[in-house]
């Protein structure tokens, strides 16, 4: 019984919890991809400060505290796959991760 309310609860809150992800939307997406394979000047500085470069564009703090990258792909390579890295990033930001806690 305990386990079923837990579970009716976690079900009851799914707008709260998507309010709190560090998702992207799939507008700041596209101008990540824009600047990525276009600006020289920010991609030095999405390669040295992320966070600032993300906030740049409109990305959440706790999304940029996960996007420390060293090296680039190159701009002409991000144009290429550009579809496929749109795809890959919405799916990501999209996942619903299950909350498995018993409160």
């Amino acid at each position: 019984m305990q386990h079923q309310q837990a579970a009716q609860t976690r079900q009851q809150k799914p707008a709260e919890s998507q309010e709190q992800r560090p998702w992207l939307s799939v507008e700041v997406i596209d101008r990540l991809l824009d600047r990525l394979s276009r600006d020289d000047d920010y991609r030095a500085l999405f390669l040295g400060e992320p966070e600032q470069a993300l906030a740049l564009i409109g990305a959440p703090l706790e999304f940029a505290r996960c996007c420390r990258v060293t090296e680039l792909a190159s701009k002409e390579a991000i144009v290429r796959t550009r579809d496929l890295l749109r795809s890959e990033l919405v799916g990501v930001t999209q996942m619903i991760i299950p909350s498995l806690d018993c409160r």
